[in-house]
């Protein structure tokens, strides 16, 4: 798992599903270490496309068991069950 792992987020094109939700959660600590409002917004819309590309990809019966949309399902997990503790 940890090797493939550097080698997906390693190719992502800036319309994939991985790529949105890195970005989602880059902008989420950013708005959180920064407390700048700009980078809250910018999360906030981040986080609602990173939600839409996840709910679109998983909706698609080929790219469901894509690596890069395993991998962003399994981001947005760790993410949100950092967020909860």
């Amino acid at each position: 798992m940890f090797i493939t792992i550097p080698r997906i987020l390693s190719q992502p094109d800036h319309g994939s599903t991985v790529y949105q939700v890195c970005n989602a959660i880059a902008l989420a600590y950013l708005a959180s270490t920064t407390y700048w409002p700009r980078a809250a917004v910018a999360h906030v819309r981040a986080y609602g496309s990173a939600l839409t590309a996840v709910n679109s990809a998983l909706e698609d019966h080929q790219r469901r068991s894509n690596d890069g949309t395993l991998l962003a399902v399994w981001l947005f997990v760790v993410y949100e069950v950092n967020e909860a503790i």
